[in-house]
């Protein structure tokens, strides 16, 4: 008994100690995890989405803990947990354990309308917006028009925040109409505003690109909103005068600058109804006549063509019914214009039942325009590229300033179109270098170039020539081609066609369709268009040509316009031949081509379009356009109208014989086309027709250019010289009226408060009396004056005297001068290209620093453009010193340097100093360049700069150092110690859709994670919490009373190998309601 208790306690104890060595080991930890979220989710309203599938979570043992896994989202939804509005929502998981949050997750929600199965008479779904929600309802805002929409006591709002120079920003989209043009529609709505103001109403396709827009209803529809709600209602059948895809209508309800009225305030709409009805009803409206809105611009030696057309809901086109009066606008025998002026042209037309329209058009008669060298068709470029953080350096920008680098990016998360991508250039020495990082953007279009030529006097084919030096192989468009690059040189050739009068704009994209090329660096030199070798011109004494004897047809529409024109000198015919178009009964046709004699015998079958049966055919490249005469026979069985090149002709039976007015610019091929009726009268029905004695004549010459005089190229300036429409002018307006003095100022407050100008001339001096407020762009006030163009082109003196009542900084053709009150004597040396206009650029501000000089009393006078001339025997002159000096830490890896460009500097240094002042680096930098922190050097701390302009020690002197750059930091390295991250730029903090807090910021984008700190308007830190790149959190969790705040965000490391960063520059003021 005794030995046995002695066992068992010796088994128990030995138990024991073994647990207890189990029990020191130490037990193996994880990270906590949310596992399976999606970073990108997609739903359809009327789904109950499932936030849960697919999501799993392990605790710090590995534990299996998807049950403490919570979702957080703003994604409304109703009591069965459907989605009812479409948006992009954030959706937060988090992993809780003992009401301690360990870790999180962000996902986005892509939310996508889909209409309900629901059969009524009213085409337009939620109508009365007794759901609550917008959908399907859309917001579009574009060209500086914003505003704010949403539904309150069943009406949709629209509060409009800013408007565009256009009537149709911002604007409320119904998209996905399915109309019929053989029906007729009724639009109802109910309106009103709180400040009367008018709205615009259209309908019809919305395109990708220019012209944007296909009406379905040509007639102008605006209606006048006052504080009372009212109900407005419309009739109309949908023309297919445009091309407009009947599947793909919208109903678009305007909200722009209209009438010459532009009224911030909120408009409501309530029970839109869209529905089928049995006629147009009673013809009360009256036609829409379309013209040039503002100044149409034409040249001497060129004939008028004002665009003018006129159009009824009833009688369809009526342009052939409009009649003209107003001012006699000088021809020659040839129709040509022959008096430079400014002239007013009245156009009136009424309908059958005696609805009357008018319309007033200005024309502006100018010089012969200015065209690109012919022997250097793609200019020079100018030493400035255009770029900033707002897109300045767009395409738009690049058409409306010739011969200059624009640049543009996505730069700006508020855009809403992907992360923000980086560039950074150079343009030296005739060598464009782009160094662009695509930050994980989606867009092949998210880093761009454009460059924009002089127009061409003689259009045709030609080829662009480049060469791009690449860092790497991918591809880029390129003027439009898609191009293969390798790693090192490559010379891109790209065949393109410019008509005459048109100019070229290069473009580059870094990417192709759907394929962004990602970070690339390239560099651009050796631009060059030349004509294309071996063109075949058309035979000037028979411009026509000679038909083959095929002629081109087939059931698949081989003879269609697009084949015509890449298959010269034959007839190509083309019908509805395939029921599978689905563009109604398919029509027959048979023809003949004998002896020069083209027959077409055609049924049109109940075919209701005009087009269904058509002719077409084109000649070579005219060498010389101009205008001519189409001369055609054609012999028919039947009387009735057709349509041939363009115009509607009435046959008879028998012969007809038409002479036909045309155009056909330099270089370019004329294709006729004939259709077997007409837009207004539609289809003529079964014909046969006989076509032959077709040719063309020229009609006129072509005029000599007119140049300035080399002995005064900026004319003298009378009282007659000032642009009497200026306000809105722009530097265009300029260009095209030489030697007129354009004032330009912000009257709309569309870059800041808005500003004005009083403006006289006297004598020969203009006297401007300037109001800039607060808060006005640095270009708020403008000046712009070119001359003819300078035929030989050459470098020049331009001087003008200056009387101010105040000193300051005003900027010459992109030179920054410091005036002093009283006279000032002003000197900028200006390189004109041959065959380029002389210009005269002031604005009354910097753009480095953007700021301008107030308001201001100044007289110019004397202004004059000379011969420039180096004065050997003179001391050098010292060149200015350099302003606008940025010296910052683009990353944890380089220093970026930038600055505005000093005019004839010849290279630039860096100055570095240690916070104490001591100076220890000297370098040469180009604008826009980073420097890697290794090549530096430096030991860890912070820094300041100074730069230097580099004169030639001939002619120019260096300058004086400039003010010293904010402090940037050089990252302490050593090894084994973590590494203090960058400070956060580009912080973007913001209310988004009214419940929602939104965060984006430039950069850095690889921390593991930030924080974002809310401060109360008196700087107390009130809130602290992580958040992430493009991030939305409902404003109900951030538990924050009304108010104004800011926020700072900070980059946080890992503290193993990154630290926190320092807390970013603060973000705008956002507020809480």
């Amino acid at each position: 008994m005794g030995k046995k208790f002695i066992k068992s306690v010796f088994v128990v104890l030995s138990l024991v100690v073994l647990f207890s060595l189990f029990a020191c080991e130490k037990r193996e930890t994880f990270e906590p995890e949310i596992k399976g979220v999606q970073s990108q989710m997609t739903a359809y309203t009327g789904d109950v989405f499932d936030f849960m599938a697919g999501i799993t979570a392990t605790d710090k043992y590995g534990k299996d803990v998807t049950d403490k896994v919570k979702y957080y989202t703003a994604a409304p939804m109703n009591e069965k947990g459907e989605l009812i509005q479409s948006g992009e929502y954030s959706v937060r998981y988090e992993l809780e354990i003992n009401g301690v949050v360990l870790t999180q997750e962000y996902a986005m929600l892509k939310v996508i309308f889909k209409k309900p199965d629901v059969i009524t008479d009213n085409m337009i779904f939620n109508g009365d917006f007794s759901s609550g929600y917008t959908d399907p309802f859309v917001l579009s805002q574009f060209e500086n028009g914003t505003g704010t929409f949403g539904v309150e006591n069943e009406e949709l709002y629209v509060n409009i925040t800013n408007i565009a120079a256009a009537q149709a920003s911002p604007r409320v989209d119904y998209n996905d109409l399915q109309l019929d043009p053989d029906k007729f529609y009724e639009v109802r709505f109910d309106a009103r505003a709180n400040v009367p103001r008018w709205l615009h109403i259209q309908i019809g396709q919305l395109i990708d690109s220019a012209p944007w827009f296909y009406s379905v209803d040509p007639i102008e529809r605006y209606f006048h909103l006052d504080t009372t709600m009212q109900t407005f209602s419309f009739r109309f059948q949908p023309s297919t005068k445009e091309g407009a895809d009947m599947t793909k209508i919208s109903l678009l309800f305007e909200f722009g600058k209209m009438k010459d009225e532009a009224i911030l305030t909120t408009c409501f709409l309530d029970n839109i109804v869209m529905q089928e009805v049995d006629s147009l009803g009673e013809d009360t409206t009256p036609p829409t006549i379309t013209a040039p809105s503002g100044e149409f611009i034409a040249y001497v030696g060129e004939k008028l063509n004002v665009p003018v057309t006129a159009y009824d809901d009833f009688d369809k086109d009526i342009t052939d019914r409009l009649e003209v009066s107003g001012d006699e606008i000088p021809v020659d025998e040839n129709g040509l214009l022959t008096t430079e002026g400014v002239y007013t042209l009245i156009y009136k037309v009424k309908d059958t039942a005696g609805n009357e329209a008018t319309a007033t058009v200005t024309v502006k008669v100018n010089p012969p325009r200015q065209f690109a060298d012919p022997d250097n068709l793609f200019g020079t470029p100018d030493t400035e590229v255009v770029w900033s953080e707002s897109g300045a350096g767009s395409e738009d920008n690049s058409k409306l300033n010739p011969l200059k680098w624009h640049i543009w990016n996505i730069s700006d998360p508020s855009w809403g179109i992907g992360p923000t991508t980086t560039v950074n250039y150079s343009y030296q020495d005739g060598v464009l270098m782009l160094d662009f990082k695509q930050n994980g953007n989606p867009n092949f279009w998210a880093n761009q170039v454009f460059y924009t030529t002089l127009p061409f006097e003689e259009g045709g084919s030609f080829i662009f020539t480049v060469k791009v030096v690449s860092n790497k192989a991918g591809k880029i468009t390129l003027a439009e081609a898609e191009v293969e690059l390798v790693e090192g040189e490559n010379l891109v050739e790209v065949p393109i066609t410019v008509a005459s009068g048109s100019a070229f704009t290069f473009s580059l994209q870094a990417g192709i369709v759907d394929n962004p090329v990602g970070d690339i660096v390239l560099q651009m030199s050796d631009f060059a268009i030349n004509p294309q070798e071996n063109v075949e011109y058309a035979d000037p004494d028979n411009l026509f040509g000679t038909p083959d004897t095929e002629v081109v047809w087939s059931e698949s529409g081989a003879g269609s316009e697009d084949n015509s024109k890449l298959n010269p000198l034959k007839w190509h015919i083309w019908n509805n031949s395939d029921p599978s178009w689905n563009l109604g009964p398919i029509t027959e046709l048979t023809y003949t081509y004998v002896d020069g004699v083209l027959t077409i015998n055609a049924k049109q079958n109940g075919n209701p379009n005009f087009w269904a049966n058509q002719v077409f055919y084109t000649t070579l490249p005219f060498k010389q356009g101009g205008d001519f005469v189409l001369k055609i026979k054609v012999t028919s069985d039947k009387a009735g109208k057709i349509s041939i090149a363009g115009a509607d002709v009435e046959l008879v039976v028998g012969e007809n014989y038409f002479e036909i007015p045309i155009k056909v610019a330099n270089k370019m091929a004329f294709t006729l086309g004939m259709t077997f009726g007409t837009n207004a009268d539609g289809p003529i029905g079964d014909i046969e027709l006989a076509i032959s004695d077709v040719k063309i004549e020229r009609v006129g010459e072509v005029p000599e250019p007119e140049y300035a005089d080399p002995e005064n190229i900026l004319g003298t300036v009378t009282d007659e010289s000032l642009y009497q429409e200026s306000g809105i002018a722009e530097e265009k307006v300029a260009q095209e009226n030489p030697y007129k003095l354009v004032i330009w100022y912000d009257m709309g407050g569309w870059a800041g408060a808005p500003s004005y100008i009083v403006y006289t001339m006297e004598e020969g001096v203009l006297k401007l009396s300037i109001t800039q407020p607060a808060g006005s762009a640095w270009f708020a006030a403008q000046l712009f004056y070119f001359s003819l163009p300078v035929k030989d082109g050459g470098t020049y003196a331009l001087t003008f005297k200056l009387n101010s009542n105040k000193a300051g900084k005003i900027t010459v053709n992109g030179n920054v001068i410091d005036i002093v009150e009283g006279m000032n004597e002003i000197k900028v040396k200006v390189t004109v290209a041959p065959e380029a206009q002389f210009p005269v650029k002031i604005q009354f501000g910097t753009e480095i620093p953007a700021v301008n000089m107030g308001d201001l009393e100044a007289e110019i006078s004397e202004l004059k453009a000379t011969p420039w001339v180096d004065e050997g025997d003179e001391e050098p002159e010292k060149l200015p010193t350099p302003v606008g000096l940025v010296a910052s830490n683009m990353n944890d890896t380089t220093l970026y340097t930038a600055w505005a460009a000093v005019e004839n500097a010849v290279s630039y240094k860096l100055y570095i100093y240690t916070e104490a002042g001591e100076e220890v680096k000297t370098l040469t930098v180009t604008n826009g360049q980073n420097t890697p922190f290794e090549e530096l050097g430096l030991e860890g701390g912070n820094y300041y700069a100074k730069l230097q302009a580099i004169g030639d020690g001939v002619n120019y002197l260096d300058s004086d150092l400039s003010a010293p750059s904010a402090h940037f930091t050089v990252p302490t390295v050593n090894e084994g110690e973590p590494k203090k991250l960058a400070t956060p730029f580009g912080f973007v903090a913001e209310i988004y859709e009214v419940d929602k807090f939104r965060t984006a910021w430039g950069g850095p984008t690889d921390a593991p994670s930030y924080k974002a700190y809310i401060y109360s308007e008196d700087g107390t830190e009130v809130k602290v919490l992580t958040v992430t790149n493009g991030g939305l959190i409902p404003l109900s969790e951030l538990g924050l009373p009304a108010g104004s705040y800011y926020a700072k965000l900070q980059a946080v490391g890992d503290g193993v190998n990154t630290l926190d960063s320092d807390l970013s520059p603060q973000s705008g003021t956002f507020v809480i309601a």
